[in-house]
């Protein structure tokens, strides 16, 4: 890709350069190959990759919602762009918001919602009866939605991002055990699966298991070294590991990073 010359770098080639960086784990660039695609010309799948981009660099900013929703105005019949939409909304705790987005997509074309990426409808479908207290029926969903992925023959990135999403309702339901099991499945089909680690490092803590929880932030802190949270917790695992400085080190970066965050100052 570098050796294409600077006048025929169109849309398409800034768009396949941030596909590229992101799959490095080198998020940064890789939004800003995908705000220079679209700068060149807008199009869905940059539009989706520049929002999907921006939740991982800033996931609790309200921005990243705003850009899901640009790209849904941008593109009305977009199935898919409704999808993204709904999913950011439950992560922000507007569950009803994102039912209506889910409600829109069915009625765009109920044929595709239930094809080729119906598995993301039902994880969505999933994360809405968690929010609505049905965790038992979200653990129903996510059984089935994965036993369809693994006999659709769906890749090993993916299949470990849903083995941590169900640790993660397992989690909410008290279910540690059962957490702990599908986070480390999750990472024997892939060793990179940032939720898996990150939330693998939390569960841990609440389990007192420092050296193993501070491996587990170490590795997800390799993948994303922004993560503010994984940094937040990694500073607690330090405190008790009696090593307050690199604690404190911690602390001042999340500081650097979310001026605003009360509970950096409060650690």
């Amino acid at each position: 890709l570098d050796r294409v010359p600077a006048d025929d770098r169109d849309a398409s080639y800034w768009l396949l350069v941030a596909i590229c960086l992101r799959e490095l784990h080198r998020y940064e660039e890789a939004f800003e190959a995908a705000g220079t695609s679209l700068a060149i010309q807008s199009s869905l799948k940059a539009q989706l990759l520049f929002a999907d981009l921006h939740s991982i660099i800033d996931p609790f900013s309200p921005q990243s919602l705003r850009v899901y929703q640009r790209a849904v105005l941008a593109f009305p019949a977009s199935r898919l762009a409704r999808f993204k939409l709904a999913l950011a909304l439950v992560k922000k705790g507007h569950p009803d918001a994102a039912a209506e987005q889910v409600k829109a997509g069915r009625l765009l074309c109920a044929e595709l919602w239930r094809g080729d990426e119906g598995g993301g409808a039902e994880e969505l479908d999933a994360m809405l009866l968690l929010e609505d207290g049905n965790a038992a029926q979200a653990v129903s969903r996510m059984d089935v939605l994965l036993r369809n992925y693994r006999e659709r023959g769906g890749d090993e990135k993916g299949l470990a991002e849903l083995l941590a999403l169900r640790g993660v309702v397992l989690e909410r339901m008290d279910d540690r055990v059962g957490a702990r099991r599908d986070y480390l499945k999750a990472l024997r089909v892939d060793a990179k699966c940032e939720e898996a680690l990150y939330n693998l490092g939390c569960l841990l803590i609440n389990e007192q298991e420092w050296r193993a929880a501070k491996d587990a932030l170490d590795k997800a802190l390799v993948l994303r070294p922004m993560n503010e949270f994984a940094l937040l917790n990694r500073s607690v695992v330090f405190y008790h590991l009696k090593n307050p400085a690199e604690a404190l080190k911690d602390l001042d970066k999340v500081i650097s990073l979310k001026p605003k965050l009360g509970h950096a100052f409060l650690n």
